[in-house]
């Protein structure tokens, strides 16, 4: 029987990188239909045997490559919830090939994989202007 914790925890040393447990606690939340918030509450909790399977199959598609966006079907910044579909283009922790330019390690076809996110920028929360509107 494994407490939400130990799953928790045993996810994370399963998954790379140094987000492991946060992504393991939003493929647990996706898989339980909670918050992330609830497991601060409800750590001691034992999964059932579905819920246990549920997440497992979740963490497989994570071992898999596919970004933890894809598989939860959204993904925060700052304070939007964007919907993420399989079109999605999410950068993976590539170096950026902007960086890799003079080592021509880089080649044009794979830069839409390893550039940063264009997007970002446009949905960073700009303060309006007092009258509404950006021109005079």
């Amino acid at each position: 029987m494994t407490t939400l914790a130990n799953a928790i925890r045993d996810a994370a040393s399963r998954l790379p990188g140094e987000e492991a447990r946060l992504e393991a606690e939003l493929l647990l939340a996706h898989a339980l239909q909670r918050p992330r918030s609830w497991f601060y509450a409800h750590a001691g909790d034992v999964l059932d045997p579905g819920e246990a399977q549920a997440f497992d199959q979740l963490l497989r598609r994570r071992d898999h490559g596919e970004p933890v966006a894809q598989i939860v079907g959204h993904r925060g910044f700052w304070s939007l919830d964007l919907a993420v579909t399989p079109d999605t283009l999410i950068p993976g922790r590539k170096p950026n090939c902007w960086s890799k330019w003079r080592s021509n390690t880089c080649r044009p076809s794979r830069w839409a994989r390893c550039s940063t996110w264009a997007p970002a920028p446009a949905l960073s929360p700009w303060p309006s202007p007092a009258n509404g509107r950006w021109w005079t």
